[in-house]
């Protein structure tokens, strides 16, 4: 899977966010450095022309701007590795899909819709597949525990919710649905034909039990080269999939070359 030119690739979308968080924690640092010397500068400037200046007023706004901007700072930087989190699950999920290239299989990454991004789009013999990725941290697990004996990294299913070790997710089995829904109704407008996009859920890093039954795949990342091409998805000839390639590769433009 080779990314032709201007093309978006896999996690772009979160790639430029973090990228902007990091510049605003930069900001923050620097902010916080000009609010401890802004006492010591009044002082001196006080000093200098000969002013009185009344420093119980900078005690009271120091501190309280140092814990204001320390905070912010704290949230963004909090908020910046679950981006990276996110951004590794999505490129390593690409790593997957680029080994159905020989297969036949088509991926794009970050495709732009309505007010949110398809993570991976898939091509192939066997339908059109929108892959949402999810990154989520396991808790702490012992480092003598064999795979198979702890949970720390396993996860149920039930119908449409994610049951972690340590929470419930009822909002990612949706999220991936109505997204390949919506991806259905655009390609069957731009094609001209009927197209329906699979909704496949991919976490990456996490051991999948499934006692139950669940209302779309849910893969491992490592599940995907080997589990994509068994779904069941809709038959397209090679003509209908280049059809549905050239729409996929006008909305995977990127606006520029800027990371």
């Amino acid at each position: 899977f080779s990314v032709e030119s201007g093309h978006r690739v896999a996690g772009y979308s979160l790639l430029r966010s973090y990228n902007d968080m990091g510049i605003d924690g930069f900001s923050h640092v620097l902010t916080l450095q000009m609010i401890l010397f802004m006492p010591f500068i009044a002082y001196g400037v006080a000093s200098w022309l000969d002013e009185p200046i009344n420093m119980l007023v900078y005690l009271i706004i120091v501190p309280a701007a140092f814990i204001y901007i320390i905070l912010k700072a704290w949230r963004i930087f909090r908020d910046r590795a679950y981006i990276r989190l996110g951004l590794e699950a999505e490129w390593f999920v690409a790593t997957q899909l680029a080994e159905l290239s020989e297969a036949g299989y088509r991926a794009y990454h970050d495709i732009q819709a309505e007010g949110f991004n398809i993570d991976h789009l898939v091509v192939g013999p066997n339908g059109v597949f929108a892959i949402e990725t999810k990154g989520r941290r396991k808790p702490g697990s012992s480092e003598t525990a064999t795979p198979m004996k702890d949970l720390s990294h396993q996860l149920d299913l039930d119908q449409d919710r994610i049951i972690f070790p340590h929470t419930t997710d009822t909002q990612m089995v949706p999220q991936a649905i109505r997204q390949a829904k919506w991806c259905s109704q655009w390609l069957t407008q731009a094609c001209g034909m009927p197209v329906t996009v699979t909704p496949v859920l991919a976490l990456p890093g996490w051991f999948i039990n499934r006692k139950k039954r669940h209302a779309i795949s849910v893969l491992s990342g490592k599940e995907i080269p080997k589990a994509l091409p068994t779904l069941n998805g809709q038959s397209l000839t090679p003509e209908q999939r280049e059809q549905v390639i050239w729409q996929i590769k006008q909305r995977i433009q990127r606006d520029s070359d800027e990371l």
